[in-house]
């Protein structure tokens, strides 16, 4: 168990890191709603923003943080996208996370309770958006119709490379991908190597950055990946497909 207050100041210090890197390397140009988040953290008197649907025995045990309109902006976009506009792609990154102090760093446990990582894209007059959340089940919920992993992407529309004409899209409800859970590092990460490549090249050579990135992979993504393999009734949640109860 790792003690209390120590998480709070420790991801605080993540986020200020992060916020320094980010500013040195020009990637965003408004890092205010990060410091914004790590002071709240690091001030042990502000409560952390838990959501209703969000249980705890004692909210004292909770930690996280919410980081609303982080903005990157690339002079070009993938070269799918479809309608081509002739202006920058925005992205808007806006993350809320909340975490149980005593589940914190243990390896067959899911590292966080709750989890919005939502992506809005706008380009010109036109505008996109996916995002990566944690499913939240309530007392006397029915079962989903569609199949929810814990940690599940979902995104508007695919494969529109040949479609001119928007009126020709069908849009479906888009399956719910099986995805690890992202802090605001992983998060950034994901949106840098995916949308802003040149700056990403930048940060693979930043010695600070891929610290952190470490540090985040070693405790959402790995953790992550520990609880499929060793806690089958836990993995069933991550990946309900999930037929495979002991490692191979």
């Amino acid at each position: 168990m790792v003690r209390k207050n120590k998480v709070r100041h420790e991801q605080a210090a993540t986020l200020n890191k992060l916020a320094n890197i980010l500013a040195r390397l020009g990637v965003c140009h408004n890092l205010t709603p990060i410091t914004i988040a790590a002071n709240d953290l690091n001030d042990e008197t502000r409560p952390i923003p838990i959501p209703k649907e969000c249980k705890f025995a004692d909210n004292r045990n909770a930690w996280g943080y919410r980081i609303d309109k982080l903005m990157f902006k690339s002079n070009s976009s993938p070269k799918k996208t479809r309608p081509r506009e002739n202006a920058p792609l925005e992205i808007e990154c806006n993350i809320h996370l909340v975490g149980d102090m005593n589940d914190f760093n243990e390896s067959d446990l899911d590292p966080l309770k709750h989890l919005e990582f939502e992506l809005l894209f706008k380009q010109g007059k036109s505008k996109s958006s996916m995002h990566l959340d944690r499913h939240l089940e309530s007392d006397g919920d029915s079962k989903p119709k569609e199949i929810h992993p814990n940690y599940h992407f979902q995104y508007w529309g695919y494969e529109m490379k040949d479609i001119e004409n928007i009126g020709d899209v069908l849009l479906l409800e888009p399956p719910r991908m099986p995805h690890y859970p992202m802090d605001i590092v992983l998060g950034v990460d994901f949106i840098v190597s995916n949308f802003i490549p040149d700056k990403w090249k930048e940060l693979m050579n930043d010695g600070g950055y891929l610290g952190l990135l470490r540090e985040s992979q070693k405790k959402f993504l790995m953790q992550y990946y520990s609880v499929i393999v060793n806690n089958g009734k836990l993995a069933r949640k991550m990946l309900p497909q999930l037929q495979i109860t002991k490692p191979i």
